[in-house]
């Protein structure tokens, strides 16, 4: 089950191109995990994906983001699945138009993210959660070109800069972790540590093409590839690649 809710201002000089309309969207996302922790095996797991976009009255080239996601992930030698893996982004772009021409436009600036990322494993560890944390600074930049025939092309990149990480050890000196709340959300938030992409490495690419266009609403299909790792002192490196294939209603 994945749900995405985002927030964007409405770009108005530029009520034409794909970022500047409310939307929904739907389609299928695929997750593979690789929790250095527990083993090196790779855990799979496919989703249907439902997001709504929607306007707030924001200032400026300001936008907003809010995904959650669970799903269950396992691994080729699990007969079923029996992880839980949750994520939860919720991030702040501040966004200056870039590039501005008859065809192209574009837009470019600083992302504040904060993810959370939870995974329990009862098949291999079912005494501990184990977690990849950030509250990042980020590169986004978002490049569109309108076709002859009046479509638009997008592509949506958000590059690592620099984070705060927090990460569970490779060894933990608890048999058994407190799963209190107050325990849980103590934990999420420890052994935390800075560091640019030697620690924190963050890839996202979202190509789009709008495919039709009416007078009341658009549609188009999206790509999008996702790579972290986060790598701390005291654990073994999380990766985490996710695709997803969507498609776009816009209004």
């Amino acid at each position: 089950m994945a749900v995405q809710c985002y927030a964007y201002n409405g770009y108005a000089q530029l009520n034409d191109t794909l970022c500047c309309k409310d939307r929904i969207k739907v389609g299928v996302r695929h997750l593979q995990i690789q929790e250095g922790n527990i083993n090196p095996l790779i855990h799979n797991s496919q989703a249907f994906l439902i997001g709504y976009k929607f306007f707030p009255d924001l200032d400026g080239y300001n936008t907003m983001e809010l995904a959650t996601y669970l799903q269950r992930p396992r691994t080729r030698l699990e007969g079923s699945a029996s992880s839980f893996h949750f994520q939860f982004h919720l991030a702040y772009n501040k966004l200056w138009k870039s590039a501005y021409s008859t065809n192209w436009y574009g837009f470019l600036g600083p992302s504040l993210a904060l993810d959370y990322t939870i995974g329990f494993y009862p098949q291999w560890d079912e005494s501990h959660l184990h977690w990849a944390n950030n509250l990042s600074v980020d590169l986004k930049y978002i490049l569109g070109y309108i076709l002859n025939n009046g479509k638009h092309l997008k592509m949506d990149v958000r590059l690592p800069v620099a984070a705060l990480i927090s990460r569970s050890a490779s060894h933990t000196r608890d048999k058994i972790d407190d799963f209190s709340g107050a325990g849980i959300i103590s934990n999420l938030h420890s052994n935390i540590e800075f560091g640019s992409i030697n620690k924190y490495l963050a890839i996202e690419l979202i190509p789009e093409y709008q495919f039709y266009r009416s007078d009341s609403f658009i549609i188009s299909g999206a790509y999008t590839f996702n790579y972290t790792q986060i790598t701390s002192s005291y654990s073994r490196p999380f990766k985490n690649i996710t695709h997803a294939f969507v498609i776009n209603w816009y209004w």
